[in-house]
């Protein structure tokens, strides 16, 4: 129906599980780092260096096993840092944040977030294409 030919007919989305996540635990701190502009983005990337070579500018990646866990020395949770989401051009692109808004951000160049995400998700699904 779409025009693409089918190669190999394999369950893709039949055992999808939607992750819960907590975003915007926010914090304001008193370092001072420069943003960077979009040219220096990438030739930081040409270099392999830089926001463009990391997801979602992660600083910080964190599984931990919570006292809830279910099987012992598996972890149950997923802990990012993140700087600001308009802590540089990349990511207020990127996360597509107006301009009016990242104007009432009163320090991204050293505000950051930690998003938490439940790795061990109860409720499972399927994504299928209509057509």
């Amino acid at each position: 129906r779409l025009g693409i030919d089918v190669i190999e007919d394999l369950p893709v989305g039949e055992q999808l599980l939607d992750h819960i996540s907590f975003f915007n635990l926010n914090f304001a701190t008193n370092y001072t780092k420069h943003r960077s502009s979009l040219e220096h983005n990438i030739e930081d990337y040409l270099n392999g260096t830089g926001v463009l070579v990391n997801p979602f500018h992660l600083e910080t990646l964190v599984f931990m096993q919570t006292k809830y866990a279910k099987t012992p020395g598996v972890p149950d949770f997923e802990a990012l840092m993140i700087p600001s989401i308009s802590s540089n051009e990349v990511t207020s692109k990127f996360w597509n944040i107006r301009d009016e808004l990242e104007a009432k951000d009163n320090h991204p160049e050293s505000d950051f977030s930690i998003c938490g995400i439940l790795l061990h998700p109860k409720s499972r699904g399927y994504l299928r294409l209509k057509s």
